[in-house]
Protein backbone atom coordinates (compact mmCIF):
# COMPACT_ATOMS: atom_id res chain seq x y z
CA UNK A 1 0.00 0.00 0.00
CA UNK A 2 1.00 3.68 -0.14
CA UNK A 3 2.16 3.80 3.47
CA UNK A 4 4.48 0.83 2.93
CA UNK A 5 5.73 2.39 -0.31
CA UNK A 6 6.56 5.66 1.46
CA UNK A 7 8.19 3.77 4.33
CA UNK A 8 10.44 1.86 1.91
CA UNK A 9 11.30 5.10 0.09
CA UNK A 10 12.41 6.72 3.33
CA UNK A 11 14.32 3.63 4.48
CA UNK A 12 16.16 3.58 1.15
CA UNK A 13 16.78 7.33 1.37
CA UNK A 14 18.51 7.05 4.75
CA UNK A 15 20.39 3.91 3.71
CA UNK A 16 18.50 1.33 5.78
CA UNK A 17 16.41 -0.29 3.05
CA UNK A 18 18.92 -3.05 2.33
CA UNK A 19 19.29 -3.88 6.03
CA UNK A 20 15.54 -4.04 6.67
CA UNK A 21 15.01 -6.20 3.58
CA UNK A 22 17.56 -8.64 5.03
CA UNK A 23 15.55 -9.09 8.24
CA UNK A 24 13.56 -12.32 8.46
CA UNK A 25 10.30 -10.37 8.88
CA UNK A 26 11.27 -7.25 6.91
CA UNK A 27 9.55 -4.11 8.22
CA UNK A 28 7.68 -6.26 10.74
CA UNK A 29 10.92 -7.44 12.38
CA UNK A 30 10.82 -6.96 16.17
CA UNK A 31 13.73 -4.84 17.38
CA UNK A 32 14.03 -5.79 21.02
CA UNK A 33 15.79 -2.95 22.84
CA UNK A 34 17.40 -2.04 19.51
CA UNK A 35 20.11 -4.65 20.03
CA UNK A 36 19.83 -5.67 16.39
CA UNK A 37 21.01 -2.24 15.24
CA UNK A 38 24.36 -0.47 15.50
CA UNK A 39 24.54 3.05 16.94
CA UNK A 40 24.75 4.51 13.42
CA UNK A 41 21.76 2.46 12.26
CA UNK A 42 19.74 3.69 15.25
CA UNK A 43 20.60 7.26 14.26
CA UNK A 44 19.45 6.58 10.70
CA UNK A 45 16.21 5.05 12.01
CA UNK A 46 15.54 8.22 14.02
CA UNK A 47 16.12 10.31 10.90
CA UNK A 48 13.71 8.10 8.97
CA UNK A 49 11.06 8.71 11.64
CA UNK A 50 11.55 12.48 11.32
CA UNK A 51 11.14 12.26 7.54
CA UNK A 52 7.96 10.21 7.88
CA UNK A 53 6.47 12.56 10.50
CA UNK A 54 7.21 15.60 8.35
CA UNK A 55 4.46 14.78 5.88
CA UNK A 56 1.80 15.44 8.53
CA UNK A 57 3.29 18.34 10.45
CA UNK A 58 4.79 20.27 7.53
CA UNK A 59 6.25 23.63 8.60
CA UNK A 60 5.30 23.34 12.27
CA UNK A 61 8.41 21.43 13.23
CA UNK A 62 11.37 22.47 15.28
CA UNK A 63 13.98 19.78 14.82
CA UNK A 64 16.81 19.37 17.33
CA UNK A 65 19.61 17.10 16.20
CA UNK A 66 22.34 16.41 18.75
CA UNK A 67 25.22 14.62 16.99
CA UNK A 68 22.56 12.88 14.89
CA UNK A 69 25.04 11.66 12.30
CA UNK A 70 28.12 11.21 14.50
CA UNK A 71 28.23 7.44 13.98
CA UNK A 72 27.53 7.54 10.25
CA UNK A 73 30.13 7.61 7.48
CA UNK A 74 30.84 10.94 5.77
CA UNK A 75 29.13 10.02 2.49
CA UNK A 76 25.89 8.99 4.24
CA UNK A 77 26.11 12.12 6.41
CA UNK A 78 26.26 14.29 3.26
CA UNK A 79 23.24 12.51 1.78
CA UNK A 80 21.28 12.92 5.01
CA UNK A 81 22.20 16.62 5.35
CA UNK A 82 21.14 17.29 1.75
CA UNK A 83 17.83 15.49 2.29
CA UNK A 84 17.12 17.32 5.54
CA UNK A 85 17.83 20.70 3.95
CA UNK A 86 15.54 19.91 1.02
CA UNK A 87 12.67 18.43 3.02
CA UNK A 88 12.83 20.83 5.97
CA UNK A 89 13.72 24.07 4.22
CA UNK A 90 10.92 25.93 6.05
CA UNK A 91 11.45 24.35 9.46
CA UNK A 92 13.63 25.51 12.29
CA UNK A 93 16.56 23.16 12.85
CA UNK A 94 19.01 23.24 15.74
CA UNK A 95 21.99 21.08 14.82
CA UNK A 96 24.62 20.19 17.40
CA UNK A 97 27.67 18.74 15.68
CA UNK A 98 31.42 18.41 15.79
CA UNK A 99 31.77 17.58 12.09
CA UNK A 100 32.33 20.81 10.25
CA UNK A 101 30.79 19.58 6.99
CA UNK A 102 27.55 18.87 8.88
CA UNK A 103 27.05 22.53 9.77
CA UNK A 104 28.58 24.43 6.84
CA UNK A 105 25.23 24.82 5.04
CA UNK A 106 23.45 26.16 8.12
CA UNK A 107 22.16 29.74 8.12
CA UNK A 108 24.00 30.56 11.34
CA UNK A 109 26.27 28.80 13.77
CA UNK A 110 27.12 29.36 17.38
CA UNK A 111 30.57 28.44 18.60
CA UNK A 112 30.52 27.48 22.27
CA UNK A 113 33.35 27.49 24.76
CA UNK A 114 32.74 26.32 28.30
CA UNK A 115 28.98 26.52 27.70
CA UNK A 116 29.06 30.13 26.50
CA UNK A 117 28.47 31.42 22.98
CA UNK A 118 31.73 33.01 21.84
CA UNK A 119 30.84 33.43 18.14
CA UNK A 120 27.59 33.78 16.22
CA UNK A 121 27.57 34.28 12.45
CA UNK A 122 27.19 32.57 9.10
CA UNK A 123 29.56 29.58 8.83
CA UNK A 124 31.48 30.89 5.83
CA UNK A 125 31.91 34.34 7.41
CA UNK A 126 33.49 32.74 10.46
CA UNK A 127 35.52 30.33 8.35
CA UNK A 128 37.10 33.11 6.28
CA UNK A 129 37.76 35.32 9.30
CA UNK A 130 41.29 34.31 10.22
CA UNK A 131 40.80 35.65 13.75
CA UNK A 132 37.69 33.60 14.51
CA UNK A 133 37.79 30.67 16.89
CA UNK A 134 35.77 28.66 14.36
CA UNK A 135 38.32 29.27 11.60
CA UNK A 136 41.13 28.11 13.88
CA UNK A 137 39.16 24.98 14.86
CA UNK A 138 38.57 24.05 11.23
CA UNK A 139 42.16 24.71 10.19
CA UNK A 140 43.54 22.72 13.13
CA UNK A 141 41.39 19.73 12.16
CA UNK A 142 42.36 19.62 8.47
Amino acid sequence: NNDDHELWQVLDLVGLGHLVRSFEFGIDQPLIDGKTLSVGQKQLLCLARILLQHRTTMNQMIIIMDEATAHIDIQTDRQIQRTLRERFAHCTMLIIAHRFNTIMDCDRIWVLDDGKIIEDDRPRSLLYDGHSHFSRLVNNNL
